[in-house]
This record gives C-alpha cells, sequence and structure tokens, in this order.
C-alpha cells in the first residue's frame, strides 16, 4: 500500500547543481518492480481489457514475452492490427484499448504494495542531500499522477516518462543536472534498465530476486530498498 511520507514536504527540491557530500549525487529508480510491486499488475490488466476479443490472448502472449517489444500503445496497435485483419466484424481500437488500459492500471497502482523499504530508502536518500529521479516507460502525465497520490512527489527532483526512452532520460538527466555518469546510480529491474545505465555508462543496481529478467547479472543486486541508503553510503565505488 501507499507509504508514510517521511521527508519535510517543505524541503526544496527545485532545479540546481548537485550538492551531495557522496560520490553517489543522483539516484535514477525506475518505477514498476522496483519502486512499486506492479509489474503483475499491469501484465494482467493487459488480458483484462482484451478478454472480449477473441484470438486476442495469444498475440498477446506473445508480445509480452519480448520485454523490447514496445509500450503499452506499440502492444495495442500490434493486437489491434492483427485482430482487424482478420476481419471479424469486430473493429479494434488501439487508442480505446491503451486508454482503459491506462485507466484501470493507474486506478491498481496507486494502491499497490510497495517494494519492501521504498518509502525509508527515499526518505534517507533525501536527507542525504542526493537528488532522486524516475525513469520509466508509463506515460509521464500518468505517472507523476500516481507519484503525486502515492505521496511521494515531494521526495523526487524529476518524473520522466514515455514517450521518451530510458536512454534518453538519463541523457537528459546528466544535461539538465549536470552530473557526470560515474555520480549517478540507476536503481531498476530488467534489461531495459541495465542497458540504459550501461549505455550511459553509469552505475546499475538491479533489484529482485529474479535474475532472469537480465541478460547479463547485474555486477549488483538488490533484494529490495532496504539497504540501499545504506549500499550507497558505504560501498567502494571505483
Amino acid at each position: 500500500m501507499k507509504g508514510k511520507p517521511l521527508w519535510n514536504t517543505g524541503a526544496d527540491s527545485s532545479l540546481g547543481l548537485i550538492d551531495s557530500d557522496f560520490m553517489i549525487k543522483l539516484v535514477v529508480f525506475d518505477f514498476d518492480g522496483t519502486l512499486v510491486e506492479s509489474n503483475e499488475i499491469k501484465r494482467q490488466t493487459f488480458f483484462e481489457v482484451t478478454d472480449h476479443l477473441p484470438g486476442a490472448k495469444p498475440l498477446l502472449d506473445k508480445v509480452l514475452s519480448d520485454p523490447e517489444f514496445g509500450d503499452r500503445n506499440a502492444i495495442f496497435t500490434y493486437v489491434s492490427e492483427r485482430l482487424n485483419s482478420t476481419n471479424q466484424g469486430v473493429v479494434v481500437d488501439s487508442l480505446e484499448l491503451s486508454a482503459l488500459y491506462t485507466k484501470l492500471c493507474e486506478e491498481k497502482i496507486i494502491q499497490a504494495h510497495e517494494i519492501k523499504g521504498a518509502t525509508q530508502a527515499l526518505a534517507e536518500l533525501y536527507a542525504m542531500g542526493i537528488k532522486l529521479m524516475i525513469s520509466s516507460a508509463t506515460p509521464e502525465l500518468t505517472l507523476k499522477n500516481i507519484i503525486l497520490k502515492r505521496g511521494w512527489g515531494p521526495v523526487f527532483n524529476k518524473i520522466y516518462g514515455c514517450p521518451a526512452s530510458k536512454e534518453q532520460h538519463v541523457a537528459e538527466i546528466m544535461r539538465t543536472w549536470q552530473c557526470s555518469a560515474e555520480n549517478i546510480l540507476y536503481v531498476g529491474d530488467s534489461e531495459v534498465d541495465r542497458r540504459a545505465a550501461l549505455r550511459a555508462g553509469c552505475y546499475f543496481a538491479g533489484v529482485g530476486k529474479d535474475i532472469s529478467r537480465f541478460d547479463i547479472s547485474p555486477e549488483y543486486m538488490l533484494e529490495d530498498l532496504r539497504e540501499l541508503s545504506s549500499f550507497v553510503m558505504q560501498h567502494p565505488w571505483n
């Protein structure tokens, strides 16, 4: 469920140079599966919104097995094009499906359980003067609304969502916040996250127990977020 805020909501989180005393001065978080237990919610909602469409399930099984297939719009475009091409007398509107999916996911994820230690980790990193960002494939306006309603709004300096890619997010973060790659830690639960960090040259820490979500095992792996602030403070960064 929603975590109880542990930070001073009157604190300044405005744009500015990095002022943390730690080597890691900025932490970028993926959202789904990293801060909130929402991966399965999002997966099941794809099937929920297409349950009335014969033939949709095998198409979804196919595209959801590929983590780099694309975002919700790409998935529903693929499904609608394939179903419409069968001429079954039902016209499938991808935009309508995507809108319903976004609405249902938002409602569910606002109430979803956080990854263990998420709120505490955010509070501790915030108190350390570390800038905090989110980089997600969720539509940005929807993501901001979820973060706000979960009570996490004040702690994040910037929230990045789609349509921009995670690699674009990291590039913009480095440019806007005047932060070098060696001062950034990217925290995520998937290969897409690991690659975004790798290509930017910043550090990466994987989260979770499912190592199969990565093509290559991350050098640093955390079971959850309970020890994240200690990891940032105590790790002998090269």
